[in-house]
Formats: C-alpha cells, sequence, structure tokens
C-alpha cells in the first residue's frame, strides 16, 4: 500500500512539473528563458519552438487534415508515437501528442522500477531511483513540448529489461518499437552486444543466436529503410557531421547548459561512481541474487554502456541540432548507478576480494 502512494505522489508529481510547459504555453513567462517560437514555425501558424510542429504535422497527417507535402523529414521516420497520437480522442494535434508523451513516461517508471528490483536492489533504493528519474529536468522541459522522445526512453528502459533478463524475443520488440519512434533508439544495439561481450563466458552461444545477433543488426535498418521508401517523395535526410552544424551547436546557450541540467544529480553522482570505481578500486557489492562474479560482470556492464550514451550523445552534437535530450539513455543508466552507489553506502556492502 505505501509503495502504490508513493508511486501515486509520483505520478502526480510529474504531472504538476510538465504543466507550465504544456503545449508550449507561456505560463509565467517562461518562454522569456527557454526560447521563443522561431520563425520558420511562426510562417506555418503556430508560435511554438524546436519540432513540435513537425511533429503536430504528422498527426495531422494521419488524421487525414493535410497533404504528405506539408510533412518535414527527419521528422516524419518518427512514425510510431505521433501515429498512436493521431488515433486518441482529442481534437488537437500537438494536444494528444502531449498526452501520449505523459503516458509513455509515466508507464517507463514503472519498467524502470522494475528493472532496478530485477538487479536485486531494495525497494527502498529502486523507489529512490525512479523518483530521481520522474522528478528530473525532462519531464519538466521536455515531456510535454511537443517531442516523440519519451516513446524512446520507454524502449530503452525495455531493452534493458529484457537484456538483463536475457530475453531476446523482448528485446527485439524493444528494439523494433524504439527505432520505430526515433533513430536514437539504435543505442540499445550495443548495449545488447556489450552485454553478450562481457557475460560471454557465461553464455552458451548456439546457431540460433548467432542468426539473432545477425536480425538484430539487419532488421532495424532494414525497418528505417523501408521508412525512408514510404516517404522517398520528400527531401532525404542523413545525420552525417557537418561543420555548420557543429557551429550551430558552439553558437546555441542550450547546446551547452541543457545535458547538464538534464543529467543532473544522478549524472553528477555516476562521475563520482566512476571515479571511486576506478581510482580507489571501490568493491561494490549491491545485490543478493547475484554471485561476486555476475556482480563484478554487471557494474562494468552499466559503466560501459554509460560511456557509450556519452559517445553517441556528443555524436549527436556533431551530426543534429542537439539538446539535452541526445543525453538520455545516460540519464538513464545514471539512475541505476547512482542507486548502486546509495545501496553500497547506506549497507557497506563489498564485493569479496578476488
Amino acid at each position: 500500500m505505501r509503495t502504490l502512494l508513493l508511486f501515486l505522489v509520483l505520478i502526480i508529481s510529474i504531472l504538476i512539473l510538465s504543466f507550465p510547459r504544456f503545449n508550449q504555453q507561456d505560463l509565467f513567462g517562461l518562454k522569456n528563458f527557454t526560447g521563443k517560437a522561431e520563425e520558420y514555425n511562426i510562417s506555418r501558424g503556430y508560435y511554438l519552438s524546436g519540432d513540435a510542429v513537425d511533429y503536430l504535422y504528422a498527426v495531422k497527417f494521419y488524421r487525414g487534415e493535410i497533404d504528405r507535402k506539408e510533412l518535414k523529414t527527419p521528422y516524419v521516420y518518427r512514425v510510431m508515437v505521433p501515429f498512436i497520437a493521431s488515433f486518441l480522442p482529442i481534437k488537437d494535434a500537438l494536444t494528444s501528442l502531449n498526452v501520449l508523451n505523459i503516458l509513455l513516461y509515466l508507464t517507463s517508471i514503472f519498467f524502470l522500477y522494475f528493472l532496478i528490483l530485477d538487479l536485486g536492489i531494495n525497494k527502498k533504493y529502486a523507489l529512490i531511483g525512479i523518483y530521481l528519474f520522474g522528478i528530473s529536468f525532462f519531464p519538466f522541459y521536455y515531456l510535454t513540448f511537443g517531442n516523440v522522445d519519451s516513446g524512446v526512453i520507454l524502449f530503452v528502459i525495455i531493452g534493458l529489461n529484457a537484456i538483463i533478463k536475457r530475453n531476446n524475443f523482448l528485446f527485439f520488440v524493444a528494439l523494433i518499437s524504439g527505432i520505430l519512434v526515433k533513430e536514437t533508439a539504435f543505442v540499445l544495439i550495443p548495449f545488447y552486444f556489450i552485454f553478450q561481450f562481457i557475460f560471454r563466458n557465461t553464455l552458451t552461444i548456439k546457431k540460433t543466436d548467432v542468426l539473432f545477433y545477425i536480425f538484430v543488426i539487419i532488421v532495424p535498418f532494414l525497418a528505417m529503410t523501408f521508412i525512408r521508401i514510404v516517404f522517398s517523395d520528400l527531401p532525404q535526410y542523413f545525420w552525417t557531421p557537418s561543420i555548420n552544424l557543429i557551429l550551430s551547436n558552439l553558437v546555441r546557450v542550450k547546446a551547452y547548459f541543457s545535458p547538464f541540467l538534464t543529467l543532473g544529480v544522478p549524472g553528477g553522482v555516476s562521475i563520482i561512481f566512476l571515479y571511486l570505481y576506478f581510482k580507489k578500486k571501490l568493491r561494490i557489492r549491491f545485490s543478493d541474487s547475484f554471485d561476486n562474479s555476475e556482480q563484478l560482470k554487471l557494474l562494468n556492464y552499466f559503466i560501459s554502456i554509460f560511456s557509450v550514451s556519452f559517445l553517441l550523445g556528443m555524436y549527436a552534437y556533431l551530426a543534429a541540432v542537439a539538446d539535452g535530450r541526445a543525453f538520455m539513455s545516460m540519464f538513464i543508466v545514471s539512475i541505476i548507478l547512482t542507486v548502486i552507489m546509495i545501496q553500497h553506502f547506506k549497507d557497506k556492502k563489498v564485493l569479496n576480494s578476488q
């Protein structure tokens, strides 16, 4: 009962936190700090900033309200969230998009909670983890902004659940679903293979596993290719580094501050965690569900994907007009590392010397 009450409080807190930015309303004059509408959005009749107009146009397209020539790439490649939002019984396209975003984000909290529990971490620390996740910069600034990143967050967390549980079918569903939401879900591919590499001595690789590995690499690219074919009449877009994009990010204030705000306290704690782990040889024992060897491998796994998430986030700054959303996978992993560190220092558990 207490756990359910805490979940309810968290849900209400997220709704309150996300309300000031709902549909990019200018509550309390927030737009003076968060940025006002760009000219290219105003020219289309919307006083909105960022990608919101392009995604609400996609919702309108799936409802049959506008012609496909109004759509823009690469936003049209991110089909799942606008497509599902188009079926919601809400007339306004932006509102339907943001209501769905809230539902996706709230769902991701439950999956994150069970992911932390599956690692053998105490329930009270798992609750701390989801509160750090829920009461953060993302729900305030991005959740009801009019984008699709909540879907990516959900499927990345489901994918991590599947990887830890070694459930290939669930992982494949999460991977393909995530890619249909946004290409940044490709991060699940290195997440998967890093796990296979680290746990290679405890995994029995069969011919069917090799076939699945091939599927993991090929099918997502086939899915993206199919989407591009469907919208081949529109200008093609590729995420390749360019001097113009790099310079654009260098002169944008948001490009500097939003990653730090997105990562928040868990990001900082994770950096401290890495320092203590490598410099001080911190021998953390965080679970009674795994033996010492498995726990050490899990720690190395989360540290590895934390680093990979950082590199992929940095690549976004070379190949796109990027902000803190590029580091959301890193934020998810930082929650796990933070909870592990909290439990370690509270319970004083250490791994046996090896």
